[in-house]
């Protein structure tokens, strides 16, 4: 089992929060946003030996999510310019890094959209033909599906699928998503992620320390 931390690069804290628990064994894997101000190779040295990857970001505000979405599903997105975007974050990443990423996964899970899942599987098979990154995919069974989390993990579901059609690895089983309001008992969601998901999975972890729902995950995390 997988615990990856997300949103790498994107503030300080989050950057620091990160680091610590990576520095001590509580994580095993980084997903980082190239794209923003907080991400350099400096960073990326303080991380240690954990699995490193590619947050893929197309929209940082809520806004910018909402009309990324309608645009997706309605098939309006401009698919050279997603591919462009894509292969300027890839080569930010390898030039930081001085490798290509481990894994690839998605900014609000955006690699899961419509056309943006397509121009990933396109991407990887003209960049990385015989040695592909894991791609990540939020399935899940309905069984453990909040109203949150089916949102997400449908489009999973078809991308999981594209995804082994196409010969491209990825997890087998999918958590960390809950309601953020209720980061007081993040505690016990972490433990009931750890005890559902498949030893093959991964579990998604924002942690950070300033915000007080990342300073939660942060915590728990801390002491696990």
């Amino acid at each position: 089992m997988i615990l990856c931390a997300d949103d790498f690069g994107m503030t300080e804290d989050i950057n620091r929060a990160v680091t610590e628990l990576a520095r001590a064994g509580k994580i095993h894997a980084v997903s980082c946003m190239v794209n923003l101000p907080f991400f350099t190779a400096e960073q990326l040295s303080d991380l240690g030996s954990v699995k490193l990857g590619l947050h893929f970001t197309l929209a940082e505000t809520p806004q910018e999510f909402r009309n990324l979405v309608f645009s997706a599903y309605t098939r309006r997105l401009n698919r050279d310019a997603v591919y462009r975007k894509l292969s300027d974050q890839f080569e930010r990443f390898e030039e930081a890094s001085g490798r290509r990423p481990d894994f690839i996964d998605g900014h609000l899970h955006i690699q899961q959209l419509p056309v943006i899942r397509d121009v990933v599987i396109e991407f990887i098979q003209n960049r990385c033909a015989g040695n592909p990154p894991h791609v990540r995919n939020a399935a899940m069974p309905l069984r453990q599906c909040s109203l949150k989390s089916l949102f997400i993990a449908a489009p999973g579901r078809a991308l999981k699928r594209k995804l082994l059609k196409a010969g491209i690895p990825t997890n087998n089983g999918f958590g960390g998503i809950y309601n953020y309001s209720d980061f007081m008992r993040y505690p016990q969601h972490l433990e009931k992620f750890l005890r559902t998901i498949p030893e093959n999975g991964i579990i998604m972890v924002h942690p950070g320390l300033n915000e007080p729902w990342r300073r939660a995950e942060y915590d728990a995390l801390s002491i696990r």
